[in-house]
């Protein structure tokens, strides 16, 4: 969090170009999945990307690897708000925690 601090008052401008970026990349992808599911042409979290040729195989084993990728991306995000949560109370980065741990708890 004080690496993003220092970037912040040293060029804020740099912050809020991100931040628009995002809004406007969020905007279009929002846009493009709800015309998408309402037409009926794509259903929710279905980008077409597939280089592996996964979907082409049995629709059963197709439909499982689905299940997995939507638990695996509920992990991650709960994975990622730990982060946070732990650099706002700790003001530090998500390693500087790990090894401030492995060393007051070395085995």
């Amino acid at each position: 969090t004080y690496a993003f601090w220092q970037i912040w008052c040293a060029h804020p401008q740099y912050i809020a170009f991100g931040l628009i970026m995002i809004g406007i990349i969020e905007m279009i992808s929002g846009i493009a999945a709800t015309q998408g599911r309402s037409t009926g042409l794509r259903g929710p979290g279905e980008f077409g990307l597939d280089p592996l040729g996964f979907s082409k195989g049995d629709p059963e084993a197709f439909a499982r690897l689905q299940a997995q990728e939507i638990a695996n991306g509920r992990l991650a995000m709960w994975a990622a708000a730990g982060e946070i949560v732990q650099g706002c109370t700790t003001h530090k980065g998500a390693l500087e925690n790990l090894m401030q741990s492995l060393s007051d708890n070395s085995f």
